[in-house]
């Protein structure tokens, strides 16, 4: 169901230019639209590897109502707009609240170094403001999903 957004990107132009959403999305999408007790696991190889692949996850709380983002348009925009790292925040975010699992590649023969960065002070007020707003959207993700169980 990943090509439901349709529109540009990895997932959404193709040679011809803009792609409409796929069928397949669409009713996925509306199936979960119309049935809003029923228990939905979204299961994918690629979801955190570009926006358009999250289009069809309605029930993560990602926009709408009490979120950052009005509509799945401006979320896909937006996330989009911060590239990859806005995803890798995503994706962070959704796993912390448990809302995400991934597999995890091998990391055989990786070698690395810690490398310590200390922060400033107005790097750790920029961090805690940023940590205390998602503290908000996962309460009000929270509170969406109690409500509609």
């Amino acid at each position: 169901m990943g090509g439901v957004a349709g529109g540009e990107g990895a997932s959404g132009k193709g040679i011809g230019g803009t792609k409409k959403g796929s069928q397949q999305g669409i009713a996925g999408v509306l199936l979960q639209n119309r049935l809003p007790k029923a228990r939905v696991l979204y299961a994918s190889a690629t979801g955190a590897s570009e926006v358009n692949n999250l289009a069809y996850a309605v029930r993560l709380g990602l926009w709408g109502p009490e979120t950052a983002f009005a509509s799945r348009e401006a979320f896909i925009s937006e996330i989009r707009a911060g590239g990859i790292a806005a995803m890798e925040l995503v994706a962070r975010d959704l796993k912390a609240t448990g809302l995400y699992m991934a597999r995890a590649l091998s990391f055989a023969g990786v070698e690395y170094d810690i490398l310590r960065h200390e922060l400033t002070p107005e790097q750790v007020t920029v961090y805690d403001t940023y940590a205390d707003a998602w503290a908000i959207l996962c309460a009000a993700a929270h509170k969406i999903a109690q409500a509609s169980a």
